[in-house]
C-alpha cells in the first residue's frame, strides 16, 4: 500500500503561517502556531523561511491543503 509523505520546499514559503494555524486547529483545537506540528521560522539573515515538521506530526495533510505557495506537497511513498 502506498502512503503519502509530505515534502517541504522551504524556498517557496512566504511565511504566512497558514500551515501552523490549520495544523493547530485540526490537531489541538486551538489557533496557536506554538501548538502546531509544523514550524515556520525566518532564516537568520531574513532571506527565506525554514519549514520543519515537528515530532508528533501524523501526516494528515491539512498543512499541504492550506499552503498557498506549494511549499508543502504530498509525494507517494512505498
Amino acid at each position: 500500500m502506498l502512503r503519502k509523505e509530505i515534502l517541504i520546499f522551504s524556498e517557496r514559503c512566504c511565511g504566512c503561517l497558514l500551515c501552523e494555524l490549520i495544523c493547530s486547529a485540526t490537531n489541538r483545537n486551538a489557533f496557536s502556531p506554538e501548538e502546531a506540528f509544523i514550524s515556520v521560522r525566518p532564516d537568520p539573515r531574513g532571506a527565506y523561511f525554514t519549514v520543519q515538521r515537528k515530532e508528533g506530526c501524523k501526516g494528515c495533510g491539512r498543512c499541504v491543503e492550506a499552503c498557498p505557495t506549494g511549499a508543502l506537497v504530498f509525494e507517494e511513498a512505498a
